[in-house]
């Protein structure tokens, strides 16, 4: 019999296992069909992928996902001495871990960068920047999202399919738990539930996917999936800055504003959706 919130364990009873987040379970049927602007990304990707030497799995976005950890997790006395950037980084970090407590946070074009980050030093525990911000911010949830992505359980060379978590289990500890897909990034976004999650992307831009339509398609789906005070934030990415010029242009027509944080950096984004 199911026990009452708060009620006790008694000895020698079995306690019950801590229930995972199930992928499959929360994903929904699209709404809107964008075949052919995956497929236009598709060669964009493929495209910077050989431009990079990049091959089997590599990301090209973890150096962004690092800038922003560096901005929200190096503590800042160890590499700068101005007390007002110390207290503006203060305030992004706080105002941050208000908004993604208990939220799933999902990490757009999170590439290789999710598992392997290049600051993931023993500063970071063994985790990529993104999933140490993720913890450190108390999110529920970590999904890293990107085309090609890379796990030691092997994503290379298999088909890409957004329902399937390639994570390890073990790596859920302190709360926070990772999921891991291999799929294109605006069919993964349009498989969300409204209203049902946080956004991160880092470093997607023109010179990634080359297509406009793409970019503008990313942020609608973005506002899409964003809850009520929820937050998207990132740096180098045009979904973002098309969401910034919404506000400023059309600030009536558009669901997000610019967030009641300090900026961190010139080119990094916050913004909270205000209904």
């Amino acid at each position: 019999m199911p026990k009452e919130p708060g009620e006790p364990q008694l000895e020698g009873e079995k306690q019950e296992p801590k229930r995972l987040f199930d992928l499959k379970d929360f994903l929904v049927e699209p709404k809107t069909d964008y075949t052919d602007l995956i497929e236009k990304a598709k060669k964009d990707w493929d495209e910077s992928m050989k431009y990079a030497g990049l091959y089997d799995g590599a990301g090209l976005n973890a150096s962004y996902a690092d800038v922003m950890a560096y901005g929200l997790l190096v503590k800042p006395e160890e590499v700068i001495k101005n007390k007002k950037y110390i207290q503006k980084k203060e305030e992004v970090r706080a105002f941050l871990k208000d908004k993604l407590k208990g939220k799933i946070l999902v990490d757009l074009g999170s590439g290789m960068g999710f598992i392997r980050g290049a600051l993931m030093q023993e500063s970071w525990g063994g985790k990529s920047s993104m999933q140490k911000i993720a913890q450190e911010l108390n999110a529920s949830v970590c999904i890293g999202v990107d085309k090609y992505t890379y796990n030691c359980e092997c994503a290379i060379g298999k088909p890409t399919d957004p329902s399937v978590d390639l994570a390890r289990k073990e790596e859920v500890e302190e709360g926070t738990q990772t999921v891991l897909v291999s799929a294109d990034m605006l069919d993964f976004l349009s498989r969300l539930p409204d209203s049902s999650v946080c956004i991160t992307i880092n470093g997607v831009d023109s010179r990634v996917i080359k297509n406009e339509e793409y970019h503008r398609a990313l942020a609608k789906e973005i506002e899409r999936v964003v809850g009520k005070n929820g937050v998207v934030f990132g740096v180098n990415s045009s979904s973002l800055s098309i969401i910034n010029r919404a506000i400023k242009d059309k600030p009536n027509e558009i669901s997000f504003k610019i967030a009641d944080c300090p900026e961190l950096y010139s080119d990094a984004m916050v913004f909270e959706k205000r209904k």
